[in-house]
């Protein structure tokens, strides 16, 4: 398909400065956003935080899949 596979990415959101890293991120073409299969860390100024599945849209706006 047209929609390409990040390993070892890094999300990074320059207005705040809050990153996803996660070991995989597809690209939705359809959507317009990556979509996070699996395990990530969200890293901000104050805190860091762990989840799963959630799709990432280009204004860093998160949804649980």
């Amino acid at each position: 398909n047209d929609n390409p596979t990040y390993l070892a990415a890094r999300l990074i959101d320059t207005e705040s400065s809050r990153q996803i890293i996660c070991n995989k991120a597809l690209w939705n073409r359809d959507e317009n956003r990556f979509e996070i299969p699996g395990p990530y860390l969200m890293v901000s100024a104050d805190k860091r935080e762990r989840g799963r599945n959630i799709s990432v849209d280009l204004n860093f706006a998160i949804e649980a899949m």
